[in-house]
């Protein structure tokens, strides 16, 4: 059967990656790596040729280059009547002073867009002049690890944390998912 719905994605191996992985075994959906691609253009002569009704994308940057790029807007323009596009918003990123009218700009650009959890889903409800999102889409958790943890025995307790404090140094934030603030303290 075939696909209609793509889902993209920086890297495959990614959290975001990881997390549309587990939602496309959901709804059926071919999950593509943009990253693997030469250039944005390059992705879209491939969704050209798959032919998708539905794209979402949960890495906004790739959406952010589409709509940079002259040859993917007419892809976009072309195939508009066809195919809906989608955008998943993951974190705080967007919400940010000097990232808020380049947000607001992807959100009136889609059909329609999602949350990851009812804070974000309450902020993005309140900013004037853009669509409200559709609902929250939760990340759907690995059961078959977390299982797999749990039947470990374990004589030293170890914390597992998700998340890369890391990639908001780039933006200009400290420690923007807690690492250094609290999972650092618990082993000093």
């Amino acid at each position: 059967m075939r696909k209609t719905m793509a889902i993209v994605v920086d890297r495959l191996d990614s959290a975001l990656g990881i997390a549309a992985n587990r939602r496309a075994k959901i709804v059926n959906a071919d999950v593509i790596g943009i990253l693997n691609f030469r250039t944005p253009k390059h992705f879209f002569e491939f969704l050209e040729l798959k032919e998708y009704s539905f794209i979402v994308f949960s890495w906004r940057r790739g959406l952010l280059e589409a709509m940079s790029s002259n040859g993917c807007r007419d892809f976009i323009a072309r195939h508009r009547h066809k195919t809906k596009i989608g955008l998943v918003i993951a974190d705080y990123l967007g919400l940010e002073k000097g990232y808020l009218y380049q947000e607001c700009n992807l959100i009136n650009y889609v059909d329609g867009y999602w949350t990851t959890n009812h804070d974000l889903f309450a902020k993005y409800s309140h900013i004037h002049g853009i669509q409200k999102p559709i609902g929250v889409l939760h990340d759907i958790p690995n059961f078959e690890s977390i299982q797999r943890i749990r039947n470990q025995t374990i004589k030293k307790r170890k914390i597992i944390w998700v998340g890369n404090s890391n990639w908001g140094a780039n933006y200009g934030f400290h420690d923007y998912k807690g690492f250094h603030e609290i999972i650092e303290p618990i082993f000093e």
